[in-house]
């Protein structure tokens, strides 16, 4: 005798598939972790954090520091811009299929925006990351200057 079972969906807890433009936006905040690290790691090798003593080319140094700074400036809105696009696209996509639909799926919908605010923290800890790079480098530049 078969028993009839009801399975309810969780849609929280429902793992999907990302799609390419999600992978990408991933793939483009790694590489930005990436580059802001090696530029922090060339000026810490010139002169190692958390010492008192200044490397023995003063002005390389500065002069590292200061392109290194303006590189930062760059670099810094690049996570925003990133996740604007991706934001730009996934709305264009869930208001292209909510256009097809006579129904708004509101499931559909919270689940988009979710998704959302998650690339959006994500931008933001990236901007974080560079933002400390970049503070780091203004003090030491400011230490030079006195």
């Amino acid at each position: 005798m078969l028993q009839e079972t009801t399975t309810q969906w969780d849609m929280t807890n429902v793992d999907r598939y990302r799609s390419l433009d999600e992978q990408y936006f991933v793939l483009a905040l790694i590489i930005i972790f990436v580059v802001l690290s090696i530029k922090l790691l060339r000026i810490w090798l010139l002169a190692p954090p958390f010492r008192r003593s200044l490397p023995s080319d003063i002005s390389n140094y500065r002069k590292r520091l200061e392109v290194s700074l303006n590189a930062l400036a760059h670099w810094l809105w690049l996570p925003t811009l990133f996740w604007l696009f991706l934001s730009c696209h996934r709305l264009y996509k869930l208001f292209g299929e909510l256009e097809l639909t006579k129904t708004i799926p509101i499931s559909a919908t919270m689940g988009n925006l979710r998704d959302l605010t998650i690339y959006f923290s994500l931008a933001l800890a990236a901007t974080a990351y560079a933002l400390l790079i970049r503070w780091n480098l203004l003090t030491r530049l400011t230490k030079l200057r006195d």
